[in-house]
């Protein structure tokens, strides 16, 4: 902490003001999380209490909104449904603590984790919102989805309810958790800066990660396949397929380090939200056709639809773990790729002139 004169002012008098490292007094820490941060919040409380609503309801033995009264009964149903009521209390408490200052001192694994489901979870849902509208006004469902339809145990206006808050929420709980990772990681890590100036990857690991990349899309490909030759075709699918290729294209971007032009911020974004939806429904879907519940019906799931959800959860996960890793390389200011491999000159280097290191 140090006190920096300035300039006498239009009255003579000279001000004092105590700056220090990387704070000013006017962040955002001295004027409060700010109005819209505020507004963010709320909206991603209020967001939640429909699906909160009808949770407790169901855990107190009402049957509001479910055609077969029967369909939540057993021990099953009662761990599942207080688990995703957890799930959604806990998307409201951090809603509010990341706009607050104590949402800093969470514990990064504490908020990077629950917020990577809820990317995966929540970003999918608005992808797949405008996705389900497209598909159910230009294809005619199977014989076999409309018998799923009738089946089904649940109303249609839960479904509606339900889907249009995790929407509101959404948009939301990603925005807050965009503003707290930007001041928290993402400009602090380095990510800022253009892919072109960043030390390239190592031949290896370019190869390895791309391979990586294809592989994600080849899985929610089959997925796809085999879910259209069951009759399961839905636009889950369509969407899984969608967002591999996004969540893949970021990823090569990051181990190319092309475009050169594009910023490292933006390729992890692209990466993180379409791993997080590929991973977290890919692991939804196989918890639902691996359990007994009635979501699920009374007819056998392949097995080898089981194994790929699966396999596309996991592999949404070693995505984010890989991209997270490619930032390790880090940038050299001052210099492109073309120029990294140029020897450094002998002798004493000044700061900002040395050669590529990784953290």
């Amino acid at each position: 902490m140090c006190q920096l004169p300035l300039p006498p002012d239009s009255r003579g008098m000279t001000q004092l003001v105590q700056t220090r490292p990387g704070h000013t007094p006017t962040s955002r820490s001295r004027r409060g999380p700010g109005r819209l941060r505020l507004v963010l919040a709320t909206i991603a409380v209020l967001a939640t209490l429909p699906y909160v609503a009808i949770k407790i309801l169901w855990l107190t033995g009402s049957t509001i909104g479910l055609k077969d009264p029967d369909a939540l009964a057993g021990s099953a149903m009662e761990v599942a449904n207080a688990i995703t009521l957890l799930m959604e209390l806990t998307a409201a408490a951090l809603a509010v603590a990341l706009v607050l200052e104590v949402g800093k001192r969470i514990p990064a694994w504490l908020v990077q984790i629950p917020m990577f489901v809820g990317t995966g979870l929540l970003g999918g849902i608005l992808v797949l919102l405008p996705v389900e509208a497209i598909r159910s006004a230009v294809t005619t469902p199977s014989a076999k989805q409309t018998a799923m339809t009738e089946f089904d145990p649940i109303a249609g206006w839960v479904y509606a309810m339900v889907y249009g808050g995790f929407a509101v929420l959404g948009v939301a709980l990603l925005t807050i958790f965009a503003l707290h990772s930007w001041e928290r990681w993402i400009r602090p890590g380095g990510w800022t800066t253009r892919l072109s100036t960043w030390a390239p990857v190592p031949t290896r690991t370019r190869v390895l990660t791309m391979a990586h990349a294809i592989g994600l899309v080849a899985i929610c490909v089959a997925e796809l396949v085999v879910a259209t030759r069951l009759e399961l075709f839905g636009s889950h699918s369509i969407v899984a397929v969608l967002l591999s290729v996004v969540a893949g294209a970021g990823l090569i971007a990051l181990a190319t380090r092309t475009p050169g032009s594009l910023r490292g911020s933006s390729a992890l974004v692209v990466t993180y939200v379409g791993a997080a939806a590929v991973a977290a429904w890919g692991l939804f879907f196989f918890i639902v056709m691996s359990l007994p519940n009635p979501l699920r019906g009374d007819d056998p799931i392949p097995t080898t639809l089981a194994i790929l959800e699966f396999l596309r959860g996991l592999s949404g996960f070693i995505t984010v773990i890989v991209a997270s890793r490619l930032r390790k390389v880090r940038s050299v200011p001052g210099r492109r790729m073309g120029n990294l491999s140029a020897r450094p000159a002998k002798g004493p280097q000044t700061e900002g002139h040395g050669t590529a290191t990784a953290e």
